[in-house]
């Protein structure tokens, strides 16, 4: 049983709204050359540019790490290395989110009838995420753990689903994925014969295309419970 991670079983994540405080994430990480507006100036900048890319399809085995787009902002060419790793970290802390207690648990009693695994697209460097999983005490339930930042492509690319099924030593019909977006996870799932659990959400993206999932669950728990 593979996952996908943010508004899957972490939430809390992708924490880019308008009240976000960037200036008091920089500064705890030891920023003080960046007054607020700039700094949220750079953030917003950074995130418009990395999600327009994630949603053209033809970059989905094609994105870049973190730092090549702080690279490409014309607002941040006159910033030392040193600053563009604080803006880096500071995005990082920003999309990184909890796991709560009712989660842990249930990935746990999971763990005992299924293989599970992971194939997350995030943004930043994995490390922070992995972080987040060995405070909540889960890392070891994960036999593979795929996170697109660490290779060029996304999801719904079905390349992202390839590296993670090729661990698993089980034909694809009895392999099944679960996550919350109709697109990057039912329809990326699909594409390369695996089931797709959908946990219902308020979906964004438009499709011309019915996207129609094997299964569909309002909460984790549901799969204990069937």
């Amino acid at each position: 049983m593979l996952f996908d991670v943010c508004n899957t079983f972490m939430f809390g994540t992708d924490r880019f709204s308008e009240k976000e405080n960037y200036l008091e994430t920089y500064k705890k990480i030891g920023g003080n050359n960046l007054n607020p507006d700039e700094i949220k100036k750079i953030i917003s900048e950074l995130l418009k540019l990395m999600v327009t890319e994630s949603r053209n399809e033809t970059l989905f085995e094609s994105i870049p790490p973190i730092h090549e787009y702080i690279n490409r902002l014309e607002i941040s060419k006159n910033l030392s290395e040193e600053e563009k790793f604080k803006i880096e970290r500071v995005f990082e802390l920003h999309e990184v989110g909890t796991v709560s207690q009712e989660y842990i648990d249930i990935l746990k009693k999971l763990s005992k009838k299924y293989e599970l695994g992971i194939i997350s697209n995030i943004c930043s460097n994995s490390k922070i995420f992995k972080q987040a999983f060995d405070a909540a005490g889960i890392s070891d339930l994960f036999e593979v753990v795929v996170f697109s930042s660490e290779h060029n492509f996304i999801k719904p690319s079905p390349k992202i689903f390839q590296e993670a099924v090729k661990n698993f030593d089980v034909p694809l019909e009895k392999i099944v994925y679960v996550g919350d977006h109709l697109i990057r996870d039912v329809l990326g799932a699909q594409s390369i014969g695996i089931k797709a659990i959908w946990v219902e959400t308020q979906q964004r993206w438009k499709y011309d295309k019915p996207i129609i999932p094997d299964a569909q669950i309002k909460h984790l728990r549901e799969l204990i419970l069937n």
